[in-house]
């Protein structure tokens, strides 16, 4: 399953959870962000499950894990408008076209 190559990264540990549940509202048109079965994994786009964000609580990071590689663009497009929006709680970051994380992340998909 392909993810993001944009990431966010909460400004502060009080950030990460209520990020996650903004970027669901506004990005998504969710409700809110709910936890799934795996640890740090949450459902933002409203039960669709095209999406999910998985947070790093030790970097502090919230990157989108895409069910269709094809997704990939439009959803990068939204962590950006997102990030740009909301600069006091978190920033962007890109690891670039190569895939290569600088950020380790736990990743399935049940």
């Amino acid at each position: 399953m392909p993810y993001c190559h944009q990431y966010l990264k909460a400004n502060g540990s009080e950030h990460l959870f209520s990020t996650v549940q903004l970027l669901s509202k506004e990005q998504f048109n969710a409700r809110d962000a709910y936890p799934l079965d795996n640890p740090n994994h949450f459902n933002i786009d409203n039960s669709m499950n095209n999406v999910r964000a998985i947070t790093d609580t030790k970097n502090l990071s919230i990157r989108l894990f895409c069910r269709y590689a094809k997704d990939v663009g439009r959803f990068n497009h939204r962590v950006i408008k997102f990030a740009e929006r909301h600069s006091d709680i978190c920033d962007v970051f890109d690891e670039g076209e190569t895939g290569e994380e600088s950020i380790t992340f736990n990743i399935s998909w049940k």
